[in-house]
C-alpha cells in the first residue's frame, strides 16, 4: 500500500472519530437539558402548601367534641376561595362526621368556622334566654375583633356582644327576648338569627357570616331547660357579604297586667330605642293615657330625663277602674306615647310617636293582640310596640 493511500485513511478516520465525539457532547447536552426541564414541570405541578399540612393541632375545650388523640380534618366551607388542584389527599381519621364539610373542588382542609350557644325558657317570666358562648375557627385579622348581633324573627330587638379577638372567641353572654310561650310553635316558626361581623379600630362592621336556627326546633332536641352538658348546640356559620341588622325602627317596651278581681290596671313604661331625636338640648318624657269610649278619663306621665336615643323609664302606672267609675273593661284603650322638649323651657312638648293597645281599629294588629294576651291571663305580658310617627 503506497503511502499516499495509506495517509488519506488516517485522515478519513480522524474526521469519522471527530464527528462521532462532536455528536455524543451534543447528545449529552440535550439529556442533560430534558433531565433539567422535567424536574421544573414536576415541581411546578407539585403544590408546595402540602408540606404544611404535618402541623396539626392536638387542642382540647370544654365544648368541643373533638378527640385530642386524633387529627381533625374538614374542608373549607368558603366557595370563594380558590386553590390549585393537586394530586394528594387527606385521609380524616376522626370518627366525628357532623363536623366534616365536603368540597369536590377544594381539597385544602382546615376546621369549619362555628357557633356554639344554648337556648333556655322562663316559663314564669315568659322569657327566652340565648346563652352566647364561643366562636371556633371564626376569622383572625390584624387589628380586628368578632362581634355577634342577635334577632329573634318578629321581635324588634337587635343584640349586640362584645367585641373579643378571633379565630376561637369566648363570648359566654347572656341575652334574653320577652316571649310567650304560645309563640314558640308559630307558624311560621321563629328563628334566632346570630350574624357574625369583624370590626376594624373604628369600629367599622364587616360582614363575615351568619346561623340561623329554628327555636322550636332546639326545644324539642334540648328541652325548654335543658342543662349545661347537654344543651350545647353546635352550629356551622354560613359565609355571607350581605348582612343586614335592619331592626332600626323606634319602638319602645313595656309590662302590662290586668288583675280582674280587683279591676285594676298596670302599665309599666320600660324602655324606648331608636328614638329621632334632634341635635338640640332636650328634655324626653314618657305618658300612658287611658281612654275610655274615645274620651281619655287618666293622664300619667314619667319624669324628666336627657333626651337620648335610647332611654330607660322603667316607671309603673296603675289604673284603678272603680276610681274611674268605670263598670267594665269594653270599650277601653290605653295610648303610649314619647314626648321631647326643649330643657328647661315652657315650650309646649312635642310628641315623638304613640302607639295603642286595645279593641279598637286604631290599636292595629300588634295592640290587639297584645290586649288579648293580656285579658286571657293573669301573669305580665311584655312586648316592644313601634312607635308610630305623630
Amino acid at each position: 500500500m503506497s503511502s499516499s493511500l495509506k495517509s488519506k485513511i488516517e485522515i478519513t478516520y480522524l474526521k469519522i472519530l471527530t464527528w462521532l465525539l462532536i455528536a455524543i457532547i451534543l447528545l449529552s447536552i440535550a439529556v442533560i437539558a430534558l433531565i433539567r426541564l422535567c424536574k421544573k414541570k414536576i415541581l411546578k405541578n407539585k403544590p408546595a402548601s402540602h408540606l404544611l399540612y404535618s402541623i396539626v393541632n392536638y387542642r382540647k375545650d370544654p365544648f368541643d367534641d373533638f378527640v385530642p388523640s386524633e387529627v381533625e380534618y374538614l374542608t373549607v366551607v368558603n366557595e370563594d376561595i380558590e386553590t390549585p388542584p393537586n394530586n394528594f389527599s387527606l385521609e380524616k381519621k376522626s370518627p366525628k362526621k357532623d363536623h366534616v364539610k365536603e368540597n369536590k373542588n377544594n381539597t385544602r382542609k382546615i376546621r369549619a368556622p362555628q357557633i356554639c350557644f344554648q337556648f333556655n325558657y322562663d316559663i314564669r317570666k315568659n322569657e327566652l334566654e340565648v346563652y352566647l358562648i364561643r366562636g371556633i375557627n371564626l376569622p383572625k385579622y390584624v387589628n380586628q375583633n368578632i362581634v355577634v348581633s342577635l334577632m329573634l324573627s318578629n321581635n324588634s330587638s337587635v343584640y349586640y356582644s362584645n367585641y373579643v379577638g378571633g379565630p376561637d372567641p369566648n363570648f359566654k353572654q347572656r341575652f334574653r327576648f320577652p316571649l310567650e310561650s304560645t309563640r314558640i310553635s308559630e307558624d311560621p316558626p321563629l328563628r334566632v338569627k346570630f350574624n357574625i361581623w369583624t370590626v376594624d379600630l373604628y369600629s367599622k362592621k364587616s360582614p363575615y357570616g351568619y346561623v340561623s336556627v329554628s327555636l322550636e326546633e332546639i326545644f324539642v332536641t334540648y328541652g325548654l331547660t335543658p342543662t349545661q352538658d347537654k344543651g350545647i348546640v353546635r352550629k356551622d356559620v354560613i359565609q355571607s357579604t350581605n348582612l343586614v341588622d335592619d331592626h332600626n325602627s323606634a319602638e319602645v317596651y313595656i309590662h302590662t297586667t290586668y288583675l280582674a278581681s280587683a279591676q285594676r290596671f298596670s302599665v309599666v313604661l320600660s324602655q324606648a330605642k331608636n328614638l329621632n331625636i334632634d341635635p338640640f338640648n332636650k328634655e324626653i318624657q314618657g305618658r300612658v293615657t287611658l281612654i275610655h269610649l274615645h274620651s281619655e278619663r287618666k293622664t300619667y306621665s314619667t319624669d324628666l330625663l336627657q333626651a337620648k336615643k335610647h332611654v330607660n323609664f322603667n316607671e309603673e302606672f296603675v289604673f284603678q277602674l272603680t276610681d274611674l267609675d268605670i263598670q267594665t273593661t269594653e270599650g277601653i284603650d290605653f295610648k303610649i306615647e314619647i314626648l321631647c322638649r326643649i330643657k328647661k323651657t315652657f315650650s309646649k312638648p312635642i310628641v315623638i310617636g304613640n302607639f295603642f293597645i286595645g279593641t279598637s281599629i286604631s290599636c292595629g294588629r300588634f295592640g290587639n293582640e297584645h290586649w288579648k294576651a293580656m285579658m286571657s291571663s293573669n301573669s305580665t305580658i311584655s312586648r316592644w310596640h313601634q312607635l308610630n310617627p305623630n
